[in-house]
């Protein structure tokens, strides 16, 4: 089989397992699970405040006080959710990003 018809298959058999999945049938399917993150309990483990958590993240403060809000059902996703569980894990990371953050000059 050469590569094309290789790529061709591969597309193939992940819109079965989608079709699949969409009639019910969860195992071939993988999901994972990410627990929201305590956004104000993790500001307040770094020390920072609302301000200096946006200017660190680059979220805006709007969004820092959003998510911090806790009949607010929207939280972080994606590979900001991510930043989040690598500051909770090092939370000496903060100091990395506010030095590349002033080094690049967007504060």
């Amino acid at each position: 089989m050469n590569g094309r018809n290789t790529f061709f298959e591969g597309i193939k058999a992940g819109l079965e397992d989608a079709v699949a999945f969409g009639q019910g049938d969860k195992t071939r399917a993988s999901t994972t699970i990410i627990e929201p993150i305590d956004i104000k309990a993790l500001r307040n483990k770094l020390s920072l405040t609302q301000e200096q958590f946006a200017e660190m993240t680059g979220a805006s403060l709007p969004t820092i006080q959003a998510w911090e809000h806790k009949s607010n059902p929207r939280y972080p996703t994606g590979p900001t959710q991510k930043l989040f569980q690598l500051l909770l894990q090092k939370p000496s990371l903060a100091n990395d990003l506010q030095k590349i953050r002033a080094r690049s000059g967007t504060t």
